[in-house]
């Protein structure tokens, strides 16, 4: 640990920094691809709010109906993430679209406190992966998930009261990945809920609109994580509207109706998951694996 991280944690203004993969910090999915589909309708509205989207393990597709409604459905493979592009990454060999995303924005607008702690978690790290992993871990550990914040649900409100929505937590991830020389995006979305597969296998779903994150990783592109949830993967439950930069309007988007029309196919656990929180993991290069206590 650097002369700062000791000088931050001495003044408790910092919890420790975690092993980057420890073992017992997280539970591995089965390697098994998982698929849903969902109809989707908004009042007055012919057409879809959804477009087709691609990143690593994740894809969504968006078939217009004759009715105007449309059916969007999301495939994820979690096939185990093998990359070992050194750390720090190599700028040079990102498309344009990549590179602005490696800079700070309004958006997620750090402090200098937030970019130097973000320098701090990768010192050491070998492989762009490990660093990501190693923020992604952190704030899904150390972030306390609260629906309605007191505060601004900033980056900058979230690493300095270490609670937020699913706002501010991605909005702190992607400043940290920044921080750390890594390219990152918040992503606008909707989510379903965990148990409608176990207990509504089809019909009417209820949505929350939600926030998730994706970092660029040489050799695999975007990948998305839901921090506090999912690392480097997001399961069928995710829907994608927009990406930072992109038109979006997300109260125009609550009258939606979803409905669903396959089961949503949870990714399946290595083991049935303990009462409580759970962060699962997808798994990386190492092979390791482990429960979170």
């Amino acid at each position: 640990m650097t002369a700062l991280g000791a000088a931050l944690l001495a003044a408790g203004l910092l919890s420790a920094l975690p092993s980057p993969l420890a073992p017992e910090t997280t539970t591995l999915v089965s390697p098994e691809p998982a698929r849903a589909t969902y109809l989707v309708s908004q009042p007055g509205r012919r057409g879809s709010a959804f477009r087709p989207r691609r990143a690593s393990g994740f894809l969504q597709r968006v078939q217009l109906r004759s009715d105007g409604r449309s059916e969007v459905t999301v495939l994820v493979d979690p096939a185990p993430l093998r990359l070992d592009a050194p750390y720090p990454p190599d700028p040079s060999s990102w498309p344009a679209s990549v590179a602005r995303r490696a800079r700070h924005d309004e958006e997620c607008a750090p402090t200098p406190l937030l970019e130097s702690w973000g320098r701090e978690l990768v010192a050491g790290a070998r492989t762009e992966l490990e660093a990501a992993d190693r923020i992604l871990l952190w704030v899904s550990r150390e972030i306390r998930q609260e629906a309605h914040p007191s505060h601004d649900d900033s980056a900058a409100a979230a690493f300095g009261t270490r609670t937020a929505s699913c706002v501010g937590r991605s909005r702190l991830a992607a400043a940290l990945l920044r921080s750390a020389g890594l390219p990152a995006r918040t992503v606008h979305g909707l989510v379903v809920p965990r148990d409608l597969s176990r207990h509504h296998p089809a019909g009417s779903a209820e949505f929350t609109l939600h926030r998730f994150v994706e970092v660029w990783l040489t050799g695999a592109g975007w990948v998305p994580s839901d921090p506090g949830e999912s690392l480097h993967l997001v399961d069928t439950r995710h829907l994608i509207l927009a990406v930072d930069g992109e038109s979006y309007d997300p109260e125009a988007q609550r009258e939606m109706t979803v409905t669903l029309l396959s089961a949503p196919g949870l990714l399946s656990l290595a083991e049935e998951p303990p009462e409580g929180p759970l962060l699962v993991r997808r798994d990386l290069a190492d092979g390791r694996e482990g429960r979170r206590p």
